[in-house]
């Protein structure tokens, strides 16, 4: 009998799943259309598609478990079965095996799709995506200095309003370069339109700014140094986030994004333990209201997670804090919310 009930919510959590990925993947590609086509044409909007997938499968693996194990549940409702069950002796907690398997095979699909093939699709969409851009991202180098932009485009490297601030070993600015564009080379930073202010040692202006219509700087800036600063972990796998983790610790967002993917892993499970007794409890009221019921719940739980992965990001907590606390949460709400339940 629980074998049967695994298999109808894996059908359903297919079923689910394949709605969900489509439909992200489309509204994606339709909002993108215009930058993609432009230069890649419908092939390449194809293959952004595609590759958007795997980005996709965070937010839509945990809906479509929940989705999936609701639905059987109350259709087994509707159709008397639990009812046959409690009869035979059978206790309804016996239901839970099957919904627990759906969220290991849940959380496989999130970490097959999200990590192992994310990692092809991460670069796709970073090289696709020429309209995405970091905003006011500065970084440090040995040979140059302080260097700023207003926008760095990862997909074409290239920079918008830059400054370059060279400093002596004092601590005193002695050069400032500033460009109203610029890209980046393999140890080199091209800047277009660009100005050259020189300071003495009691800060004051050497004359006037020297002009250049292109000027190339020397530097060991990589294009990982500014994408590094990039908050959105959804372009990110678990593997890629250990490796920056480790090359950035001042940066805080990506330990929170590395223990968060991790986290993630268990989503499905939270989603259930939480969502279906919240949706069993309402149901009683009618199945619109307990679908209802785990919407509120699902997306509670998104959004506590978004809000403390900034928090953490920021440094106001620490990583672990940031990432494990709304599982921690709705896993005890849901636990509370079980013995509401008739058995």
């Amino acid at each position: 009998m629980l074998v049967h009930v695994f298999w109808r919510m894996m059908r359903m959590f297919l079923g689910a799943l394949g709605a969900l990925v489509l439909l992200f993947v489309v509204v994606d590609a339709l909002h993108r259309v215009g930058v993609v086509t432009k230069e890649e044409g419908i092939v390449g909007l194809l293959r952004y598609g595609v590759s958007a997938v795997p980005q996709s499968l965070w937010l839509v693996v945990p809906l479509a478990v929940l989705a999936a194990v609701l639905f059987v549940w109350f259709r087994m409702e509707r159709d008397k079965e639990t009812v046959a069950l409690k009869a035979a002796g059978v206790p309804i907690y016996r239901l839970f095996a099957p919904m627990f398997g759906l969220c290991f095979v849940g959380a496989v699909v999130l970490f097959l799709g999200g990590e192992v093939a994310g990692g092809y699709a991460e670069d796709v969409v970073r090289r696709l995506r020429r309209d995405r851009s970091l905003k006011r991202v500065g970084v440090w180098d040995n040979m140059l200095g302080l260097v700023r932009c207003v926008r760095y485009f990862p997909a074409t490297r290239s920079m918008l309003h830059i400054r370059v601030l060279r400093f002596d070993a004092e601590g005193r600015l002695r050069e400032r370069y500033t460009a109203r564009s610029g890209h980046l080379e393999p140890q080199r930073l091209v800047l277009k339109k660009a100005s050259l202010m020189r300071f003495g040692e009691d800060g004051r202006p050497l004359g006037k700014p020297v002009w250049f219509k292109r000027l190339v700087l020397r530097t060991g800036i990589k294009p990982v140094d500014f994408e590094a600063q990039d908050k959105d972990a959804r372009s990110r796998t678990l593997f890629s986030l250990a490796r920056l983790s480790r090359r950035y610790p001042q940066m805080h967002h990506l330990s929170v994004q590395f223990h968060g993917h991790i986290a993630l892993l268990f989503a499905p499970f939270v989603l259930c333990v939480c969502g279906v007794p919240f949706s069993l409890w309402m149901g009683r009221r009618g199945v619109a209201r307990g679908v209802a019921a785990a919407l509120v719940v699902a997306f509670a739980y998104l959004g506590l997670t978004m809000f403390l992965w900034e928090v953490g990001g920021r440094g106001q907590l620490s990583p672990v804090t940031a990432a494990w606390t709304p599982n921690l949460l709705f896993v005890a709400l849901g636990a509370s919310v079980i013995d509401l339940i008739h058995t």
